[in-house]
């Protein structure tokens, strides 16, 4: 059987173009949730797993799960917010395969910012950098050791809320 090569339609390359160009976004929106992470301090990749055990603190991860959800769609927000023993057996369906699909964005973040933390840590392959990803990286090294001091000559929590205020504004 013999194929022929053609050249990929007009079409079918805009939905390849319009596919790559929303992945390059969607990269570009982690990396800054990232940096907003590590800015606020979490970087306790332990937290970014479901909490095992009654008596865990859910805390930290319950909060990711809800920022995650309301990144869905309207409706599907509605729907995961209904009683399952409402719902008809089609949305229930539907609400099931909602709920499944938290976990895999649970895990992007998490990933990411392994890769973020091992990079920072100078275990990671070394990519060029902006200025403005220097400055939020040494930002984000002060507010942890700033984090780590006793006693302090200065009010520590004060200035690590101005150090977190100047990395989201490096973040936009």
């Amino acid at each position: 059987m013999t194929t022929l090569s053609k050249a990929i339609s007009k079409t079918t390359g805009a939905a390849i173009t319009l596919f790559v160009s929303s992945k390059t976004t969607t990269e570009k929106k982690l990396t800054a949730a990232c940096d907003l992470l590590l800015a606020d301090g979490h970087t306790d990749l332990t937290l970014y797993r479901a909490p095992e055990g009654k008596d865990a603190d859910r805390t930290f991860y319950d909060s990711l799960l809800t920022f995650i959800v309301k990144g869905y769609s309207p409706e599907v927000q509605k729907l995961m917010a209904m009683p399952t023993k409402e719902l008809t057996e089609e949305d229930k369906a539907e609400k099931k395969r909602w709920q499944q699909r938290k976990g895999p964005d649970v895990r992007n973040i998490r990933e990411a910012m392994e890769k973020r933390l091992q990079r920072e840590e100078g275990t990671g392959a070394e990519t060029p950098k902006s200025d403005e990803a220097k400055m939020m990286e040494t930002l984000a090294a002060v507010a942890k050791k700033a984090s780590g001091k006793e006693s302090a000559p200065y009010d520590t929590v004060a200035f690590i809320k101005a150090i977190n205020v100047a990395i989201k504004i490096l973040a936009k």
